[in-house]
């Protein structure tokens, strides 16, 4: 299982909005690491082993963690026990951009922590573990049954179609730190069916996608907890 830690927020922007991508690139090429970056000099510092490399491209090798900056040298993200071969990272990037690199990195089945700010966290493919922090986050456990943390402050749970089984664990139903799930359509409000199983609420919307939040009761979880869209 990789580790990606959020040490400081990107306050809602994507990855994308941090580097550049006319001038995002390969500027480093050792056998043991390798540096992405663009000429702002936000970059991207990769360490694993047995790095080759060709046309501005790495084609073999095996990546173990990496370092994600910003233009002034802020560690926005590390991931940690990865183990991926550097040539599927140039692939993905070249279809999908920048923005999904931390999964790429990670792969599957990955623990997130946020950082003490407003995080704004999707998860990936896998079962994934993210915990938001002490800000107001934005969390979206994507495809797979992922567990929920918001922490401290005002949380957003994304939840869609197709997402799985996700399960939140601390969701706050009113207070100065009321969270909310935000669903990806309105239509799913209609469909939803909530019951009760022991102290979890169970938000069921058919075709196996489900929404768990622990240690509340359907009573208390209406309308106002939801946004759509």
């Amino acid at each position: 299982m990789a580790t990606i830690n959020y040490k400081h927020s990107l306050s809602g922007e994507y990855l994308s909005e941090v580097y550049d991508k006319e001038s995002f690139g390969l500027r480093l090429s050792n056998s043991d690491e390798m540096t992405l970056g663009d000429n702002s000099n936000a970059r991207i510092d990769i360490h694993g082993t047995g790095f080759e490399y060709s046309n501005g491209k790495a084609t073999a090798g095996i990546i173990t963690s990496a370092t994600f900056y910003d233009d002034s040298g802020h560690t926005l993200l590390t991931v940690e026990d990865a183990h991926i071969k550097a040539s599927r990272l140039f692939a993905e990037m070249n279809k999908y951009g920048v923005n999904y690199l931390p999964w790429t990195l990670a792969s599957h089945n990955d623990e997130v922590y946020g950082s003490n700010a407003s995080d704004n966290i999707t998860g990936g493919t896998g079962d994934d573990v993210i915990r938001g922090g002490a800000g107001g986050d934005y969390l979206n456990g994507y495809f797979g049954n992922d567990t929920l943390y918001g922490g401290k402050g005002a949380d957003q749970f994304l939840f869609g179609t197709g997402w799985g089984i996700d399960t939140i664990k601390d969701f706050h139903d009113s207070g100065s730190d009321q969270d909310i799930i935000h669903l990806q359509y309105q239509s799913m409000w209609n469909s939803m069916v909530k019951h009760q199983e022991g102290d979890n609420v169970v938000l069921d919307f058919g075709h196996g996608d489900k929404l768990i939040i622990e240690h509340a009761q359907a009573a208390n979880i209406t309308m106002d907890d939801f946004q759509f869209g």
